[in-house]
């Protein structure tokens, strides 16, 4: 993201490496408090370059115009953000891997599965953290008003939804791996096992 920015009658570019327009936001918001804390609008502009922040749209994979992220938007509007972000930059199929927490926020997950479904090209369902509540119900009732089945698959396994949306990528295509991007472990029936979209992720890269 880039975009122009001016104090004092100074202006810079501040080339931000997070794509959408929250990204922008966001920056600016970072830019003032360090303008208000003394920082110089050229410290501003070569720290913000290098800001990217952690688990927000994160991109950890690169390869022959296919790229992977990370985000961890948990309402549907803010999903819908993300999604009409990646949209402008991919020029092949836009996938997401997607769960929800157990137990709670039962109420997020049609509009989240919904929002996926119709923005995306294809959605794996999948286990976020899912407690003691069993992991079909919770992609069931994620995938509750989608119409077309064709546009989703239901996968347990946060491990195995997450390597078989990387054996799907395509050169040109983005895939969205949503919801865990911070964590390192998954809460599975009261335990907490080692656990990281990211590993994931890379060990699929390797293989690549």
């Amino acid at each position: 993201t880039a975009f122009f920015l001016t104090y004092q009658k100074e202006t810079v570019e501040i080339s931000y490496p997070v794509i959408g327009d929250f990204a922008t936001r966001n920056a600016t918001a970072a830019a003032a408090l360090a303008l208000a804390a003394g920082l110089s609008l050229a410290e501003v502009a070569r720290g913000l370059s290098y800001a990217a922040p952690i688990g927000r749209m994160e991109c950890i994979y690169s390869n022959n115009g296919a790229r992977v992220f990370l985000d961890v938007a948990y309402e549907a509007e803010d999903l819908l953000g993300v999604l009409q972000s990646l949209r402008r930059v991919t020029s092949g199929k836009l996938s997401v891997v997607l769960g929800s927490v157990g137990g709670r926020a039962v109420h997020r997950r049609a509009p989240l599965g919904k929002t996926a479904a119709e923005n995306a090209d294809f959605v794996y369902f999948t286990a976020d953290d899912p407690g003691s509540e069993p992991v079909k119900r919770i992609t069931q009732d994620m995938v509750s008003e989608i119409e077309d089945a064709s546009r989703y698959l239901c996968i347990p396994s946060r491990r195995k939804a997450i390597l078989r949306a990387m054996e799907d990528l395509r050169a040109g295509d983005t895939l969205l791996v949503l919801g865990k991007a911070r964590d390192e472990t998954q809460l599975i029936m009261g335990a907490k096992e080692p656990f990281s979209d990211r590993k994931v992720v890379l060990e699929a890269a390797r293989r690549m």
